[in-house]
């Protein structure tokens, strides 16, 4: 029953009128908010690439060989992201994540690579 009732929980929420749409925008939001990480930091980014929320900043050379210890870094401010491929800094967020939620992420962001 309790799965059940969480299952029930998701199902309303992703049939709620206009859920679906701003999940398209807040995906729309991160990829500018990346991109806007990207011109900031044109050594370590070139870009991004990815749907929806499912979203990777695109490292240079000189950025690939600093992943891990990005993805640590960003995990030490309490932000998930992964190194994937050996090229990107790859983001996933859940589907109620909020604008200020992305703005705060790209901000740790922008700390760490400063960091760099």
């Amino acid at each position: 029953p309790v799965a059940c009732a969480g299952a029930v929980a998701v199902v309303k929420t992703l049939l709620e009128d206009d859920f679906l749409a701003e999940v398209v925008k807040k995906g729309e939001y991160l990829t500018q908010g990346l991109l806007s990480v990207a011109r900031e930091f044109p050594h370590l980014a070139g870009g991004t690439r990815g749907m929806g929320l499912i979203q990777s900043l695109v490292l240079t050379e000189t950025g690939v060989r600093q992943g891990p210890a990005i993805v640590n870094s960003l995990f030490e401010h309490g932000v998930l992201a992964n190194f994937a491929g050996n090229k990107v800094i790859r983001f996933i967020p859940p589907l109620i994540v909020s604008k200020d939620e992305i703005d705060e992420m790209l901000n740790h962001l922008k700390e760490v690579l400063s960091k760099i």
